[in-house]
């Protein structure tokens, strides 16, 4: 009977044992690849010439075939080629892949994914801004120009109506094909929730007519639109973009129809986007929680906090082009004299 007893006592304590060492082997494994990819991600991000060789530019947002039929025609004058003195950030937004609520219509089938909830994605998206906005805006006024956010450039009720509250009917029209619903959590506070950069791809008169009014109603020189795109969930940032609209000075004066073959439009539009593949991980800061699994096992698991401010680089990365971009692009180009 003691002979049994002992042998009872022996193997709880081997059970005991074993699940601290396996406990002791998952905080070990967990903490070394926590540790691994936080590493890997600021080492990535402090690297300008990587991030910036990840940066690449679309579009025009002036053209040289524009600005010379402009003033050749007299549309507008040489001058009215410069930086925008204001520049409206229109939105900011993350695109979160995990969350995601819109509804196609037409007989297409309503789809929604919540595998990232609301709080985190909240979450994630005004801490980047908070942490980024006073990056942005230095890197504009490197640049000559003046960096916006819409409690700053929403003056009057009227454009404030417009922002915050004016469906969009084009838009709800087109959801279905561009994927653009969604969830009011995917801004920071003060901005309304629409991915203007995939609104504004579609064409057509009717559309672009919607889309150039909400602009006009801005008030901006200029407006530009961010957007993250990454996946809270499976904790992967993976591409980063500014879409730059800059209005047509020669629009008002012109047919208003195409005042050069194939028509320019009201505004024109450059995107910079950083590519980020493999995406990056390692950008969350987490903490250490203590929990019992259902096996009666303790482990750790990390509890995201925040975002490791080095994220900011990645932002500022993409609107230190956009804006050099503008910079170079849109004055016009005094012409050499030969000798």
């Amino acid at each position: 009977m003691r002979k049994t007893v002992i042998s009872v006592v022996c193997v709880f304590c081997f059970i005991a044992i074993s699940m601290n060492v396996s406990a002791q082997s998952v905080n070990k494994g967990s903490r070394k690849l926590y540790a691994k990819e936080k590493e890997a991600f600021q080492k990535s991000a402090d690297d300008y010439k990587l991030l910036n060789k990840r940066v690449r530019v679309s579009g025009e947002i002036a053209g040289n075939y524009e600005k010379k039929y402009n003033i050749k025609n007299n549309f507008c004058v040489a001058q009215d080629y410069d930086v925008p003195q204001k520049v409206g950030l229109l939105s900011f937004y993350i695109d979160d892949e995990e969350y995601k609520s819109y509804s196609t219509g037409g007989g297409w089938v309503t789809t929604t994914t919540y595998k990232a909830s609301e709080k985190k994605v909240n979450m994630i998206t005004q801490l980047i801004y908070e942490q980024s906005i006073s990056t942005m805006k230095e890197m504009f006024t490197n640049s000559g120009m003046e960096l916006l956010s819409p409690e700053e450039f929403l003056v009057t009720e009227k454009q404030k109506s417009m922002y915050y509250d004016t469906p969009m009917p084009i838009l709800k029209g087109k959801a279905g094909i561009f994927d653009l619903l969604g969830s009011d959590s995917a801004v920071p506070e003060g901005f309304r929730f629409l991915p203007y950069s995939s609104y504004f791809i579609a064409t057509g008169k009717k559309y672009a007519k919607e889309k150039d009014d909400f602009l006009d109603l801005m008030g901006m020189d200029a407006l530009i639109v961010v957007a993250i795109q990454l996946s809270a969930a499976g904790e992967t940032v993976k591409a980063i973009s500014a879409t730059f609209f800059f209005k047509n000075p020669g629009y008002d004066n012109s047919d208003k129809v195409g005042t050069y073959p194939g028509g320019y439009p009201r505004y024109s539009q450059m995107t910079v986007r950083m590519n980020i593949a493999p995406p990056m991980r390692g950008f969350f800061i987490k903490k250490e929680e203590e929990y019992t699994n259902k096996k009666g096992k303790t482990e750790i698991r990390f509890v995201k906090t925040g975002v490791d401010p080095k994220f900011t680089n990645l932002v500022s990365c993409v609107m230190e082009r956009a804006a050099k971009s503008a910079q170079s692009q849109i004055p016009m180009k005094d012409k050499k004299k030969k000798k």
